[in-house]
């Protein structure tokens, strides 16, 4: 009996423990703090691109060109994001518009308006928005149901746009504060137009004074979003505590590894930097003109830091592709090549094929029909025919043109007004010849023609060079008259002569710009110049490496080739044969 007796008060007591020690590890585990989560899709530069881009990929090593993009795809990646992940945000970093010719006849309506329909929280405003004074954004307000936020931008003195542009933003997403506030670059007082009244104040300044005011009012959580490009974005996480998450745009920067469709990125997605608190930060970018959505999940600890991150640039695609036959003719592939590609799009996660948004379409569809009846409008009036060449010689009529194609020197011409006219300061113009498709006959010449004249949606990049690196650009262009001649050089405000019989790299004789007196002046080696070119030579295309390579100023204006041409052509009234070319070549 006393043995039952003490058995069960050592199963009582056993009980009673292992109750207490359960007990304890479910509190324990209960108050222990879970980290937040929140998932922010992101996109930047979208420059007025609500159609797809025809872009070159490669699959299997092959040149393809694909459709990306476009806001109707745009659309069904959020909405299928927020359908699985609802804790998230949507933020813009800047530049939505000037770019296509939505922006041409619409001024800003249907990017804004898109934009809108997307639900963006906020949006920090790119250096373009300000192209066209600093009454754009307030003009435009009514199309925007979304936040607008920039801590460096002093707008104290305009009454509109002090009412529209706030410093930062809080949000409120599964009952967390997010602080969310913007930078843009301070250079937007020279390159771009924003008038006397606005100030653009240091980015690390506004940045240490709104985290500051964000923790005061209790956030800890805090989003940045930037146009002030990649580079600037690494310096600004090292320097400014308080950071968690980069949102950045103005560089077009593509993050993470697409060396499997033949792209270049510049670096990881996220970019994980750590600040001088030890805290660690992480910088997203997504690319441009709507070709991708930036997609990153971020937790953060129960003291607000951001400890994990992890996401892609997802970049968009149709689902035609078309890739160049014997005869170098853009076909559509075949069936089996098709489905080769779809099985390596399947593969990659960062990649996919969406279809269109209905409700996108529908919101699209009245500005898509404007902007193709602006197709048939008259921009200019030609006076005489324009004939084109690559390289100077025979034209296939017959026609000696011993200086080269008389197209180019006048898109040279207009790359040079668009770049002065927005106060950029260029001296130089260098285009390729193989970037103009086609001469320019006597008569009216139509916004589809200029489309065809300049097809290749090439932005307008500024560059700041040596006269040594410019002199060898030009030599770059004479060497490639050995070939088809599609990177043989064209210019305005300098004129060059050159030597064909000379080997290779060695034919430029003579180089001179045009001073501000207009004198011709020699090329100076160590002098540095501001050039304006196109976004294929910049990139390193027909062999410009030294346009790749350069480490001077550099410089996305935004602005298309077709854009600038039309812009100038419209200005000029009549457009006649240029009486030089600027090219001598004996």
């Amino acid at each position: 009996m006393q043995r039952k007796k003490t058995a069960n008060i050592l199963l009582v007591v056993f009980t009673i423990s292992s109750l207490f020690f359960s007990g304890c590890a479910f509190f324990q585990s209960k108050s222990q703090p879970q980290n937040f989560k929140l998932t922010i899709m992101h996109m930047n530069d979208t420059h007025s691109h609500l159609e797809p881009t025809n872009t070159t990929l490669k699959f299997e090593g092959v040149q393809t060109y694909a459709d990306l993009g476009g806001f109707a795809k745009v659309a069904s990646k959020i909405k299928e994001v927020r359908k699985s992940r609802p804790d998230s945000l949507l933020l813009h970093a800047g530049d939505a518009v000037q770019g296509s010719f939505y922006f041409t006849k619409y001024s800003g309506q249907p990017e804004y308006e898109m934009l809108s329909m997307l639900k963006v929280d906020a949006m920090e405003p790119g250096n373009h928005e300000f192209d066209r004074g600093p009454g754009f954004l307030a003009d435009v307000s009514k199309y925007i149901d979304f936040s607008i936020v920039s801590s460096n931008i002093d707008a104290s003195g305009d009454e509109k746009l002090k009412k529209i542009i706030k410093p930062y933003v809080i949000k409120e997403v599964a009952g967390q504060k997010i602080g969310i506030f913007g930078l843009i670059t301070p250079e937007t007082a020279v390159n771009s137009n924003p008038g006397k009244i606005l100030k653009f104040g240091d980015e690390k300044q506004a940045a240490e004074r709104t985290v500051k005011e964000l923790e005061k009012a209790g956030v800890n959580k805090i989003v940045a979003i930037t146009h002030l490009g990649y580079n600037q974005d690494i310096e600004l996480a090292k320097a400014v505590s308080g950071i968690d998450v980069i949102v950045g745009g103005h560089s077009h920067t593509l993050l993470g590894d697409f060396s499997a469709v033949g792209l270049n990125s510049e670096g990881a997605y996220p970019t994980a930097i750590t600040n001088k608190a030890g805290e660690k930060v992480f910088i997203v970018q997504s690319w441009e003109w709507a070709k991708a959505v930036g997609v990153v999940d971020v937790e953060f600890d129960d003291s607000g830091h951001a400890v994990k991150a992890s996401g892609s640039a997802n970049i968009i695609l149709a689902d035609n592709f078309k890739q160049k036959d014997k005869d170098g003719k853009k076909v559509d592939v075949s069936p089996e090549t098709k489905a080769s590609i779809l099985k390596q799009i399947e593969e990659n996660p960062s990649i996919e094929i969406l279809a269109d948004d209905p409700e996108a379409v529908a919101k699209l569809a009245p500005y898509k029909a404007g902007v193709e009846a602006m197709q048939k409008l008259v921009v200019v009036k030609i006076a005489e025919p324009l004939l084109h060449i690559r390289k100077p010689g025979k034209h296939s009529s017959g026609a000696d043109l011993p200086g080269g194609s008389q197209v180019a020197p006048v898109i040279c011409e207009s790359m040079l007004w668009k770049a002065n006219k927005s106060s950029l300061k260029a001296q130089i113009a260098i285009l390729n010849g193989g970037g103009i498709r086609m001469d320019i006959p006597e008569g009216d010449l139509t916004v589809a023609g200029v489309n065809e004249l300049l097809p290749f949606q090439n932005k307008l990049i500024l560059l700041e060079l040596t006269g040594k690196e410019v002199k060898t650009a030009i030599e770059t262009g004479l060497a490639d008259a050995d070939g088809s001649g599609g990177g043989f050089t064209y210019v305005a405000g300098m004129r060059y002569s050159a030597d064909s019989s000379k080997p290779a790299w060695q034919r430029l004789v003579k180089a001179e710009y045009k001073n501000d007196s207009g004198k011709w002046i020699l090329l100076n080696d160590s002098a540095k110049y501001r050039i304006i070119t196109n976004s294929y030579l910049s990139g390193g295309g027909n062999g410009y490496d030294v346009f790749k390579n350069s480490k001077g100023y550099r410089y996305d204006t935004g602005f298309s080739d077709a854009e600038a041409f039309m812009e100038y052509a419209k200005q000029a009234d009549t457009i006649h044969r240029p009486i030089d070319t600027e090219v001598t070549m004996r």
